[in-house]
């Protein structure tokens, strides 16, 4: 994509990563750094098929082009997101702490011999510290991704979409795992 200039995004460029401008996110529950804010998602899963004639493959390029609607769509999502952020964390720590007891801690004992169990919402916070980069896509869905040292892949994502929290490492979000 050529670098395409957005009222709310400023300059949208390119990279590796994806698509981002110049607006970065902090909160200083994540600690003092920056995190990128990428828009849209560049690359989608291939189809099964499409793996089998593609051995090694597991994307392609999405072929979406960000122009001025979609990215004010995304400035929409992000700045709504932002504006009820405090009250988005609060849930965020909620239910993933509940997520971590209820659906990734019995899971454990198979995939890890020694771990530590965490009893409470405040020690579960330390271990989502570690935000790496938020995504805005399409359908007004924000994407949180985490370095999470209590899981089995280097990242976790937690969804947001229509302003409410949707499913974490996609698991849909059980109603007993809500305040």
């Amino acid at each position: 994509m050529a670098q395409v200039s957005h009222p709310f995004w400023g300059t949208v460029k390119s990279d590796a990563g994806g698509d981002t401008s110049d607006i970065s996110f902090h909160h200083p529950f994540f600690g003092p750094g920056k995190v990128n804010v990428l828009l849209g998602n560049h690359q989608v899963f291939l189809t099964d098929e499409e793996r089998r004639l593609n051995p090694g493959q597991f994307y392609k390029p999405s072929g979406i082009k960000l122009d001025e609607t979609i990215l004010s769509e995304f400035a929409d999502t992000y700045t709504k997101f932002i504006e009820r952020i405090d009250i988005n964390l609060e849930l965020l720590q909620h239910v993933f702490f509940r997520f971590y007891r209820e659906w990734l801690l019995p899971q454990l004992p198979e995939v890890f011999d020694e771990f530590i169990v965490i009893e409470t919402i405040e020690k579960h916070n330390n271990c989502i510290k570690s935000l790496a980069l938020i995504r805005v896509e399409s359908g007004k869905s924000i994407s949180l991704r985490f370095a999470y040292p209590l899981f089995w892949a280097p990242y976790l994502d937690v969804d947001f979409v229509n302003g409410k929290l949707d499913n974490i490492a996609g698991e849909k979000i059980n109603d007993n795992w809500l305040p």
